[in-house]
């Protein structure tokens, strides 16, 4: 219990950090990018070109209801998805705070950094329907864990090449 707070604390002081510091990464108008295996070069799809700054990125598609409300990013080996709050209007500073509901997976959903789909298998339609509906005006932050247990260092080091 105590590791999962930990990591739940680091990573939200870490997001916070880094979305104070990169105003212009996250947008609301982001398009979903989906992975090209074939030609997997350039930045948008090689995680080591921008290591420390959280990067758009790219999706597998797997479900049959649109996930592209769920924007893609990527930082330091770690893919996840966001979707913004209905009320959120991108670079306007109308001192609103939003609550942020993080998602942690289950081993059943791990996926490889390319993924960055399988997260939302379970309560990603639901919540996202919430959001749409303005049951709940907040943040959903969903990472992609590629080892299936959180809390294992799995994302401390560089990807390796």
């Amino acid at each position: 219990m105590m590791k999962l707070l930990l990591l739940t604390t680091v990573g939200t002081l870490a997001f916070t950090n880094v979305v104070f510091g990169q105003s212009n990464v996250f947008d609301p108008a982001d398009p979903i990018i989906n992975y090209n295996s074939s030609a997997p070069a350039g930045s948008q799809q090689n995680p080591s070109t921008n290591w420390g700054n959280i990067q758009k990125w790219v999706v597998t598609p797997r479900f049959t209801w649109d996930s592209a409300y769920y924007k893609a990013y990527h930082f330091n080996g770690m893919s996840f998805r966001l979707m913004f709050p209905k009320t959120y209007q991108h670079n306007v500073n109308d001192g609103k705070k939003y609550p942020v509901m993080l998602f942690l997976h289950g081993a059943g959903e791990k996926g490889t950094i390319y993924d960055n789909e399988l997260q939302l298998l379970h309560g990603g339609q639901l919540f996202m329907n919430r959001v749409n509906s303005a049951q709940f005006d907040g943040f959903l932050l969903y990472p992609q864990n590629k080892s299936g247990f959180w809390g294992g260092g799995d994302y401390g080091a560089k990807e390796k090449k």
